[in-house]
């Protein structure tokens, strides 16, 4: 689940900079977010008791253009984000 909500994470920033989604899921794409995203340990999540709350925001951090691509890297996702080619 990570993996694929690290490749959802790479369409977003290629297709929706600046945008903002909703996404309707289950816990763990939840847990993957918080990992991704907010660098917690998915081990962690499984054993934290569940609190509910109405929803969960998270950004996409826009201070680091090439999140797109090193998401695709760490996760090793085909394609590559056209818009950051040869930049560094």
């Amino acid at each position: 689940m990570v993996i694929a909500t690290a490749e959802l994470l790479y369409e977003l920033a290629v297709g929706q900079d600046g945008k903002r989604v909703l996404l309707i899921s289950h816990s763990a794409n939840r847990w993957a977010l918080q990992c991704l995203l907010g660098g917690a340990r998915l081990e962690d999540l499984v054993e934290a008791p569940f609190h509910w709350q109405e929803g969960w925001e998270y950004v996409l951090p826009t201070d680091q253009p090439p999140i797109a691509e090193s998401i695709r890297v760490k996760f090793g996702l085909p394609g590559v984000d056209r818009r950051y080619s040869g930049s560094t």
